[in-house]
């Protein structure tokens, strides 16, 4: 599925007016703009200032290709999105152009290998992803399925969710460890079943972590 699929397609938020507004406040006031070009197949990445009418090439692990990417990234989403809120904004045209080149420059993004996910989370939810945390280890034999953000997965299903977490710009950590006190944690769990002699399906947080519990009525 194409990127922009991914976005019309959503559903719906109530709050879409603030998400766009959010978005918008993420953005730096730049004077140049991300220019793509293609040369035998590799993707370049090129710096156009407006006031020194000039193209400069960006590298591709430079700060500042990261901080034009993502303002050109934000630029096409916030027309999307609002389109997505009042259709009469654009003309089909002028919101067939956008779809167009969002999905070009997320295909280019691709293409070139970039770090995905720095283009699509803020400062402070990029360096908490990619910030070390303990996490299951796979196996060498165990068949791996990367997402653009570079996360190995053990299955098509997992990349596919990795990868709508990623376009959307929400930060995750994949099969991180979690270290649980399981004696403290019983002693809560009798203590619940004291109280009203059964535990429900329920959503809590213990040691700063939200877990699920399921626990079948006591006998």
């Amino acid at each position: 599925m194409l990127f922009s699929e991914m976005i019309l397609k959503a559903p719906m938020p109530d709050n879409l007016s603030k998400n766009i507004r959010r978005i918008k406040g993420e953005m730096k006031v730049q004077n140049s703009n991300l220019h793509v070009e293609h040369d035998r197949g590799r993707v370049y990445f090129k710096e156009y200032s407006k006031e020194r009418k000039k193209q400069l090439y960006l590298r591709k692990n430079s700060d500042r290709f990261y901080e034009l990417a993502r303002h050109r990234y934000l630029e096409l989403l916030i027309k999307l999105l609002e389109y997505r809120q009042d259709p009469n904004s654009q003309t089909i045209k002028e919101h067939a152009e956008n779809v167009d080149r969002l999905d070009k420059l997320i295909s280019n993004f691709e293409k070139a290998g970039v770090d995905f996910t720095r283009i699509m989370l803020t400062d402070e939810q990029y360096a908490w992803t990619k910030a070390n945390y303990r996490r299951k280890r796979m196996g060498q034999s165990i068949k791996k399925y990367t997402t653009p953000g570079g996360v190995a997965t053990r299955s098509k299903s997992e990349q596919k969710l990795g990868t709508r977490f990623e376009y959307f710009g929400i930060p995750y950590r994949y099969e991180m460890k979690i270290r649980v006190n399981v004696e403290t944690l019983v002693n809560a769990l009798e203590e619940e079943l004291r109280k009203t002699g059964r535990l429900q399906r329920t959503l809590f947080y213990y040691d700063g972590n939200e877990c699920i519990w399921n626990v079948p009525a006591a006998c």
